[in-house]
């Protein structure tokens, strides 16, 4: 994810701040007043604004990002204020309060630091009080100003009666550093990954298009390579274990899951993406990391998501092998209406949506058939037959054995085969059968040894014995 700006060219444009405020003082006193404020700065000669939207939690919006190298310098901005009668009568005039006249005052503050101005003058119906200075703005900072407009009108008071005016304006101007995203190492194993895009059509004509990803990795530590192999592939269902039933009780893994939730939207689009809030009453979770149907309580994953960002999380799971299924999920769902910024109204429609599911699986493999009992001889054979002679210990030496030929081709597993030679028993007349522990061991990949023990088997004349 590259590191980017929301430049000022492509923050959209907004006028003043305005309050205007109807004031009954209820004795037939009204009185209408209106303040102001803005914040503009010229860039490829063209008016820029500053000021800072508010989002629907109350909480300013950046009216620009910048990238890290950017802060600390500074733009040149206009500061505009203004205080205004917007009273129509000629005998509504307005006084301001000042601080010799009452402990609360009209003011322009600016950082917290009042702008002076002759508060003695009235204003007239229809006319204001305006304050035009220079400021150097410093990126990635916030700068508070405010215009409160306290007074009455003396004309409508000759007994001393009420005739209060009163309006108030504020913005918390802000600009943001561009955070840097949460990138993962190059890993040897894939992470699976769902980009999807969500357009809104909007009643006023138009769309808004969001952008987004989101990703699993899931991993262990093979014991015979010593590598760590992937347990989900490109598939929805992947075996990525095998073992035998009679060996799973002693065997589980340890599997690291890395889920990631990301706003891919570009960085100069500015585009925020905030995720649904839970609903716990109804077992609702909008944007989730689940595992094996469990959801990980991540408190995370309900930031807000700027462009060009994730949000990431790790754990470690325990996976029992005698258990087959094992399947894992994320999901991101949310709107983008703290873009304001961008040009996106919190009331507009701005839907994001993002699901992945993979299911890690563990097959399981039937052990090896117990060999059949050693044959016993008749205890009275018959007259007309030779006597059967029960086999005891072969009168050969069962230990001289080679394996003669394996076959393991690769595009059919039911095709795998070992073939043994006794060398020393073949060619003999009698039955034998193997009395001792001879034993083949088998270990693909994924898989503990799986042994074949011999001992029991008939040895044929030809002394071959063929394990499939």
């Amino acid at each position: 994810l590259g590191i980017g700006a929301l430049l000022p060219s492509q923050v959209q444009a907004r006028g003043p701040l305005v309050d205007q405020n109807t004031y009954d003082s209820e004795n037939g006193n009204v009185c209408v007043s209106e303040t102001s404020l803005d914040c503009t700065y010229l860039e490829g000669g063209m008016e820029k604004t500053c000021i800072s939207a508010v989002g629907n939690d109350g909480k300013p919006v950046p009216w620009a990002y910048f990238p890290a190298e950017e802060c600390g310098q500074f733009l040149t901005a206009t500061i505009t204020m203004k205080m205004c009668n917007k009273n129509t009568a000629a005998d509504k005039d307005i006084l301001l309060y000042d601080m010799n006249i009452n402990a609360d005052e009209a003011e322009f503050l600016f950082k917290l630091v009042p702008y002076q101005f002759d508060k003695t003058q009235r204003i007239l119906p229809g006319n204001c009080i305006t304050i035009v200075k220079t400021e150097n703005i410093e990126k990635c900072k916030v700068y508070p100003m405010q215009v409160k407009m306290l007074g009455n009108m003396p004309d409508k008071r000759p007994n001393n009666e009420k005739a209060y005016c009163e309006s108030f304006v504020f913005n918390k101007m802000k600009s943001k550093k561009i955070e840097q995203p949460i990138l993962l190492p190059p890993q040897p194993f894939k992470t699976s990954v769902d980009e999807c895009r969500e357009t809104s059509i909007l009643q006023a004509g138009g769309t808004n298009v969001c952008d987004s990803e989101v990703s699993i990795a899931c991993t262990f530590l093979d014991e015979q390579s010593g590598q760590r192999k992937s347990c989900i592939g490109p598939e929805q269902d992947f075996t990525f274990y095998s073992i035998r039933t009679d060996l799973c009780g002693a065997k589980q893994i340890e599997a690291t899951i890395d889920m990631s939730i990301c706003n891919t939207n570009t960085v100069q689009s500015g585009l925020i993406i905030t995720p649904y809030v839970d609903n716990v009453p109804q077992n609702v979770f909008p944007t989730r990391y689940t595992f094996k149907k469990n959801n990980y309580n991540v408190p995370q994953r309900l930031d807000d998501i700027p462009p060009g960002q994730c949000r990431s999380y790790q754990r470690i799971q325990t996976i029992d092998t005698c258990k087959k299924n094992w399947p894992m999920s994320v999901q991101l769902e949310g709107n983008m209406m703290k873009s304001i910024a961008a040009g996106i109204s919190g009331s507009e429609n701005s839907y994001c949506y993002c699901y992945l599911y993979k299911k890690a699986v563990v097959e399981k493999i039937d052990p090896p058939a117990t060999p059949p009992p050693s044959p016993t001889a008749p205890t009275t054979p018959a007259p007309t037959q030779a006597p059967v002679v029960s086999p005891s210990a072969p009168s050969c030496d069962e230990t001289d054995v080679l394996i003669t030929e394996i076959a393991d081709p690769e595009s059919n597993q039911f095709a795998r085969y070992i073939e043994v030679y006794f060398r020393d028993c073949a060619g003999g007349a009698q039955p034998k059968y193997v009395t001792k522990n001879i034993v083949i061991i088998r270990s693909p990949n994924n898989v503990p040894p799986i042994v074949y023990n011999l001992k029991g088997a008939l040895i044929p004349s030809n002394g071959i014995i063929v394990i499939c």
